[in-house]
């Protein structure tokens, strides 16, 4: 058997042990420091923007009740008003068709 080196076995504390080598740069570590508070910054930000939203909603449920009676009101006045023209167009054609009759029996 070839002379080979041990492995080094760490004790266990040190294998589970979480550490920071020196390796790494300290522009890093500032640099994802610096995401982490911008993360948190725009969460607020939104947590603030969806709590404004959401004191809207009972307005906007309001509105659109009214507009619901507004659009019902407003369909039944037209339903209305296509009877009215039905019947003008109706009393129109009656007077186009007699106008020539008229003129006839004032001739004679």
């Amino acid at each position: 058997m070839p002379d080979s080196v041990p492995a080094v076995v760490p004790p266990p504390d040190e294998a589970k042990a979480w550490h920071l080598d020196r390796k790494v740069p300290v522009a890093l570590i500032l640099a994802m420091a610096g995401q982490l508070a911008l993360g948190v910054w725009w969460m607020s930000g939104m947590s603030s923007r969806v709590a404004h939203l959401e004191s809207r909603i009972p307005a906007l449920e309001q509105s659109d009740a009214t507009n619901v009676v507004e659009m019902r009101r407003i369909s039944e006045q037209l339903a209305r008003m296509d009877e009215r023209i039905i019947a003008l167009t109706a009393l129109l054609q009656s007077a186009i068709q007699r106008l020539p009759r008229a003129r006839v029996q004032g001739i004679e």
